[in-house]
């Protein structure tokens, strides 16, 4: 999948299961090294531009973060910078 959305076409999507933005990416990273391949945070990072994660709650789905992931730095981690979203989403950001 990482292979594929780096090729330069424009556009990709799907769902990872995780407890917030940062940590679909720990999880994504965890699922490709189950594949047996070494880690590669610095691909994920050039390859996933932006996060949306959504939480279930009584009155529905709705979206809590909007991240942009910014990169990759060796003991710092993943670089996320909040997207602020219109107020009628309801979002939290920091």
């Amino acid at each position: 999948m990482l292979k594929a959305w780096n090729t330069g076409h424009p556009g990709g999507v799907t769902t990872i299961h995780a407890n917030s933005a940062r940590a679909a990416l720990t999880r994504l990273s965890s699922l490709v090294q189950e594949a047996g391949v070494p880690p590669q945070p610095e691909l994920i990072a050039e390859t996933i531009n932006l996060l949306v994660f959504i939480v279930r709650s009584s009155v529905g789905r709705r979206v809590t973060e909007l991240v942009r992931v910014v990169g990759y730095h060796a003991g710092d981690g993943f670089s996320l910078t909040a997207v602020k979203l219109d107020q009628r989403l309801e979002a939290i950001t920091a």
